[in-house]
């Protein structure tokens, strides 16, 4: 169902600020506190010892709500390859918790430099928006217990953003009001993507913020400031001309590191197209080559493409590869999503880099 903002604000005000904060919380209302909130009364107990706020003021995100002021410890970043979102602008904070690093790696360490872990109190913050309208911004915070996972709806006015607690995604305006509209998704679909993460949170991670294109807390800046267990030991750069790096970028992003990765689909037969810094050196290095490139596609969307099998992705034929296909479709709202890619919450094709992605298949000796 689509419905303006002033009317999804209206239902959630009876879900949030009723719970009230408990004497027990100081600590977290000094370190969430938006100074011009009253965030005691968007507290919610949610069964776990630090609870937590239902407005996006009262997060840790911002010192002052009505300015927007950042707090003094959110640091921006941008990676060089992002996640497709129907045209939305981005923001993103993060928050690393003073005196602590980012598991990387090293003697005595789980993480590895593909496989971040992150330490308890972190938050990372995603904002989406068309022009200057602000429509949603997503919560991810690393509790004692696990990460906790929240949207926040603006209101029409943008005068607050409340924590969105329905089921079912919400269709809004999107980039223009004659095309698909844009979903704000629940909180409970967050897992469909972010549980092909190690540890949760995509996008913060070592090739991405290693791009030229990476802009804020890059990887560089997180080895000055010494916030990694173990530093990178090489530049990591995907190889290849422009238009393969640019597509090899775009299919991580948007389909290896949620779900077409060795966690998630982890038989040799299966496709993955998650870029580790280990494969680095050649494109025929990359699990995108060996589990894509003249691999037979078990989709296909007719029996033959003419008088060729279906190939994940035919060398010199991006009309008989399944990859771009799915890229360039879109099921009908609200699903089920059967045949595109990525399946879930995009309703507008990312013609920009379909059309690299072609191209660079057209160039693949056949």
């Amino acid at each position: 169902m689509k419905i303006d903002l002033f009317g999804a604000m209206a239902l959630l005000g009876i879900a949030v600020g009723c719970g009230g904060l408990s004497p027990s919380q100081p600590q977290l209302l000094k370190r969430a506190l938006a100074e011009d909130l009253d965030c005691a009364a968007y507290y919610i107990e949610d069964g776990t010892e630090e609870g937590h706020f239902g407005h996006l003021g009262c997060t840790g995100l911002y010192a002052n709500w009505s300015s927007r002021t950042l707090a003094e410890d959110v640091r921006a970043y941008t990676p060089g390859y992002v996640l497709w979102s129907d045209q939305a602008g981005k923001n993103r904070w993060i928050l690393i918790p003073p005196d602590t690093q980012i598991d990387t790696g090293g003697e005595g360490h789980a993480g590895t430099m593909d496989d971040w872990v992150f330490p308890v109190g972190t938050k990372a913050w995603k904002q989406f928006r068309f022009g200057s309208r602000v429509v949603e911004t997503r919560l991810l915070w690393k509790r004692q217990e696990g990460w906790f996972v929240a949207t926040y709806l603006w209101s029409e006015d943008q005068s607050s953003a409340l924590e969105y607690t329905e089921d079912a995604g919400l269709l809004v305006e999107g980039a223009d009001p004659d095309g698909p509209s844009y979903e704000v998704p629940p909180a409970t679909a967050c897992a469909q993507c972010h549980n092909g993460s190690a540890d949760t949170l995509l996008g913060f991670e070592a090739i991405s913020l290693a791009s030229q294109d990476a802009q804020g807390l890059t990887l560089d800046e997180l080895v000055q400031a010494q916030l990694l267990t173990q530093n990178p030991d090489r530049a990591y750069e995907i190889p290849g001309d422009p238009d393969a790096e640019a597509s090899l970028g775009w299919l991580h992003m948007n389909c290896g590191a949620s779900c077409h990765n060795a966690r998630q689909q982890p038989y040799p037969w299966q496709l993955q197209m998650r870029l580790n810094v280990s494969e680095l050196t050649a494109v025929e290095d990359t699990a995108v080559w060996r589990t894509a490139v003249g691999r037979t596609s078990t989709y296909r969307p007719s029996p033959l493409c003419g008088d060729l099998l279906w190939q994940r992705i035919t060398p010199g034929n991006p009309d008989c590869s399944t990859v771009p296909y799915r890229v360039s479709v879109r099921d009908e709202y609200p699903g089920p999503y059967l045949n595109q890619m990525p399946p879930a919450l995009s309703h507008r094709v990312p013609v920009a880099e379909l059309d690299t992605l072609r191209r660079w298949i057209a160039a693949l000796p056949p």
